[in-house]
């Protein structure tokens, strides 16, 4: 009996870590947009080959979206997002020590990219409504939050990101 019962015990722990890897409740991925990647996708085994990369991130990475290129100075060098692009910021997830790489943050100011149907030139109060209907909290005209993802909008660019926690207190 008190063997069933450790096997019991050990298998409702097993599975209720199970669910640790990804947040169950990651806002749907938009039918009609162009993004390549969604908020806490893995990206373990993508090849960013093809990505500008924008450097300066401590335990980050940040990626153009295929077709955007970075801007660089004379020498080639400091490359840095051009005016209208799709970024993508990629971190461990969804705690800095874990070994999953996700994307954990979207920038948007291309005109062009929709989200649930909107764009960077929708107003933040027709972000408010769509984000609302989905059970987001607006904390403000222009920012809305639920279980731990962000969408700030309005001033020309979207940014979608999934909060990281820090169990360990990694310092970067």
């Amino acid at each position: 009996m008190k063997k069933l019962l450790s096997l019991l015990f050990v298998l409702l722990i097993c599975l209720s870590l199970a669910g640790c890897g990804k947040n169950s409740s990651t806002p749907p991925r938009p039918k009609d947009s162009s993004l390549e990647f969604w908020i806490a996708d893995s990206v373990k085994l993508e090849d960013f080959s093809g990505h500008d990369e924008i450097a300066g991130w401590f335990g980050a990475f940040e990626y153009l979206g295929t077709g955007y290129r970075a801007v660089t100075d004379e020498d080639g060098m400091n490359a840095s997002r051009p005016d209208i692009y799709v970024t993508y910021i990629i971190t461990a997830y969804p705690d800095y020590s874990s070994g999953t790489l996700a994307v954990t943050g979207i920038e948007i100011t291309d005109p062009a990219v929709t989200v649930y149907g909107l764009t960077v030139k929708s107003s933040p109060e027709e972000w408010d409504a769509v984000l609302r209907e989905m059970g987001f909290e607006i904390r403000r005209s222009g920012l809305a939050e639920k279980d731990g993802f962000r969408f700030s909008y309005g001033g020309g660019d979207i940014r979608i990101s999934a909060e990281v926690t820090n169990e360990q207190g990694i310092i970067f």
